[in-house]
């Protein structure tokens, strides 16, 4: 699943009946992530981890991470 807007990382789900693997395009706050998911940031992103989530960064992604947060560069 490909993310490119704050607006469709809002909308997703907080569970996947199915593993999930979420990648983020763009300067996006991972404030959650959903059951059953991954999260990883490609190419130029600039994402925000708060809350209790946890995000793979790859290429030149920048990653500031809050609270619980738990980043793998």
């Amino acid at each position: 699943m490909k993310i490119t807007t704050q607006q469709e990382f809002d909308t997703l789900p907080k569970s996947f009946k199915g593993f999930t693997h979420i990648e983020i395009y763009g300067n996006i706050e991972v404030n959650f992530t959903p059951e059953n998911s991954q999260v990883t940031a490609r190419e130029n992103s600039q994402v925000t981890a708060c809350g209790d989530s946890q995000v793979t960064a790859w290429g030149d992604s920048q990653v500031t991470a809050w609270g619980d947060s738990q980043v793998t560069a």
